[in-house]
């Protein structure tokens, strides 16, 4: 997306009334969320990150964000008759941000963005230069943990992912990658590495490590492994090993394995250890932060459990159908992800022997959105 477009998209949001929606244009919008949330993980044998279909923005973010079109000028419409226009100075671009006012969620965790599903619909990424959130104008945009970089995507001139560093202008300010994909990307947790996934039919050869800095990739391999419906790796919580849900032939869960990630490494094939923990792991921020327990789903539609990694025992069942968007807030506690009846997002938190931990409404105007993402308060 070029500058002037940016500009447009800028101004455009500017320019948005401070009042509430209509309520039957709201009423759609969370109609089609709730839609699309409850069918986001329901497509088994296929990576479910690509299953995603467009995400809804509440009626004022999306309609301020998406690219306008220009109307068209009839062929005979007679021009040397009109006046000539007064020529007006090109004001200077503002940075269009939204405040980061009471976008915290149980007092500790910042809401960090939305990855947009829509490629007319930018994402949002809170940014800590300006504490404020700003619109990034591609797809699936994802902040590093511990940065600045943002991971990006585009669907012209073709598919690509790309790696943008908003110090930076212009041309210059993404760094574009022929060689791999971050639709299934996952930043490690100190922000130094990129994961993504080499992907075969129902099955995955291998994973990529990008170095952000330099843009350099590099290929691991693995033994082809089934992985049914969820084909990706994630990092492991200690940063130096990734982690995969795997399958039988069949589809059946059989294990965690768990590669090393080994650094400056080519080409090489891993052996992996196998957990016996059968559920689905969809982020590294399911585990806890010793690495003893990960919160997993063990249907294709969600039904999580908190697991002790190292025995498969079932520790404790968390209320809700899916746990993909769970964050541990200590060694003995969890932070979980569901929707309420009137279609906002709630937090609610859990210690791992069940007890609530009390429960927050996901804060405007991100309520309506999914998914959005944590990052704990520095």
């Amino acid at each position: 997306m070029n500058r002037d477009v940016e500009f447009v998209l800028r101004e455009a949001l500017d320019e948005l009334p401070v009042g509430p929606p209509p309520v039957e244009l709201a009423a759609l919008s969370l109609a089609r969320g709730r839609r699309i949330r409850r069918n986001r993980w329901l497509s088994a044998g296929v990576a479910v990150v690509a299953a995603v279909a467009v995400t809804v923005v509440p009626y004022q973010i999306i309609e301020g964000l998406k690219v306008p079109h220009p109307a068209e000028t009839p062929a005979d419409s007679p021009k040397a008759s009109e006046p000539a226009p007064t020529p007006t100075p090109t004001p200077t671009a503002r940075p269009n941000l939204i405040p980061a006012t009471s976008a915290h969620v149980l007092g500790e965790w910042r809401i960090a963005g939305w990855r947009s599903g829509d490629w007319e619909v930018p994402s949002i990424v809170y940014s800590a230069a300006d504490n404020a959130y700003r619109p990034v104008p591609y797809m699936s945009a994802r902040r590093s943990p511990t940065g600045t970089r943002i991971l990006v995507e585009r669907n012209s001139p073709g598919a690509q992912s790309g790696i943008l560093d908003p110090a930076k202008t212009g041309k210059d300010a993404v760094t574009w990658l022929d060689n791999v994909r971050f639709d299934h990307a996952e930043w490690s947790p100190d922000g130094s590495r990129i994961l993504s996934t080499i992907d075969g039919d129902g099955s995955v050869l291998g994973f990529t490590i990008t170095d952000p800095e330099s843009a350099r990739t590099r290929n691991i391999r693995v033994v082809e492994q089934a992985c049914g419906r969820f084909c990706a790796f994630t990092w492991h919580p200690d940063g130096r090993r990734v982690v995969l849900t795997t399958t039988d032939e069949s589809g059946t869960l059989t294990g965690l394995n768990v590669y090393p990630a080994p650094v400056g490494a080519e080409g090489v094939t891993v052996a992996p250890e196998t957990l016996p923990v059968r559920g689905f792991v969809g982020a590294y921020t399911a585990w806890s932060p010793d690495g003893r327990f990960v919160v997993a789903d063990t249907t294709a539609t969600g039904d999580p459990q908190v697991f002790e990694a190292a025995t498969g025992r079932v520790v404790f069942t968390v209320p809700g159908r899916s746990s993909l968007t769970t964050y541990w807030t200590g060694p003995g506690g969890i932070l979980t992800w569901a929707e309420g009846a009137d279609g906002r997002g709630h937090f609610t938190g859990y210690g791992i022997d069940g007890r609530p931990g009390g429960s927050t409404l996901v804060p405007e105007p991100f309520g309506t959105l999914y998914p959005v993402t944590l990052e704990r308060l520095r």
